[in-house]
């Protein structure tokens, strides 16, 4: 190392010294090296950035950590939705075979129907396990949030100003407005109220 030391040192000195030579290198140019390099590096320079640019991968804009909280637990609560609804559905045309002719029209058994009911009925709480944990592996692997959401949900239900919480006209207006109204609900036991509704009045045009 105090070899390469002392050997880069002298290189530096006779370099710095020797201003003739770089006098006359210019002198027999006409300096029209030194520019034409600058002009070469800064356009290469240009060029790399452009290619930065163009092959940096378009970034997704995430969501705020609520509004993704939220995302999983809408996903969550749809499924365990339909989860109860499909054997109350499945009851009601085994009930009306012969006025819905959905049996005959699909080519269901009516011993096929009573397994699909069956199977309906014990699927219910495994479904609702596997929401759980993966409402948990989805909070350990990318760090949504779920679990506090659903505390300051659970506190906001026990301290609202009004039984019926859409009467309460303030909504949170920092969250995205598809939200909000689902965010005002907190996900209690009026947001599944209203979501059975709507779920049960498409299910009953289906069946009329």
């Amino acid at each position: 190392f105090n070899f390469i030391g002392s050997v880069s040192e002298r290189v530096t000195t006779w370099v710095k010294t020797r201003a003739w030579f770089w006098a006359a290198i210019l002198r027999v140019t006409g300096g029209r090296i030194h520019a034409s390099s600058l002009t070469r590096a800064a356009a290469s320079a240009d060029e790399e950035e452009d290619e930065a640019e163009l092959d940096q991968p378009e970034q997704d804009v995430d969501g705020t950590p609520i509004e993704e909280a939220m995302e999983e637990i809408i996903g969550c609560g749809t499924t365990c939705m339909s989860t109860i609804l499909a054997p109350l559905i499945i009851g009601a045309i085994i009930m009306f075979a012969e006025e819905t002719k959905i049996p005959d029209m699909y080519g269901i058994k009516q011993s096929d129907l009573w397994c699909y009911l069956l199977f309906g009925i014990v699927i219910a709480p495994f479904q609702v396990l596997m929401d759980i944990l993966m409402n948990h592996a989805t909070e350990v692997a990318n760090g949504v949030r779920i679990y506090d959401y659903m505390l300051y949900a659970k506190w906001r239900w026990r301290n609202r100003l009004t039984r019926w919480l859409f009467d309460d006209p303030r909504m949170d207006q920092s969250i995205a407005e598809p939200l909000q109204s689902m965010n005002h609900l907190a996900f209690s036991p009026q947001f599944y109220f209203v979501e059975a509704y709507y779920s049960l009045g498409v299910c009953m045009m289906l069946l009329g």
